[in-house]
């Protein structure tokens, strides 16, 4: 997990549905953004969610994390 989070923080949340990915796909993917964030859920979000126990060990193991302020933006 730490791991994981070292190379993207923001994908536990999208994954928990703790965020809302917007609408449209983002124009560019940075590496550890939120940009990739979002690509990896749209690709493997499906995976996680038909995995038995899958979301339920990332929500027991992921640490709790301040939600991000978010401007009049993409929600």
């Amino acid at each position: 997990m730490a791991e994981a989070l070292a190379s993207n923080i923001h994908v536990p949340g999208f994954l928990l549905g703790e965020r809302k990915p917007p609408r449209t796909r983002p124009d560019y993917i940075t590496m550890g953004s939120e940009d990739e964030a979002i690509e990896y859920v749209r690709a493997f979000g499906a995976g996680w969610a038909k995995t038995p126990g899958a979301v339920a060990w990332l929500r027991d193991t992921s640490p709790q994390m301040p939600k991000p302020k978010r401007g009049g933006g993409v929600h």
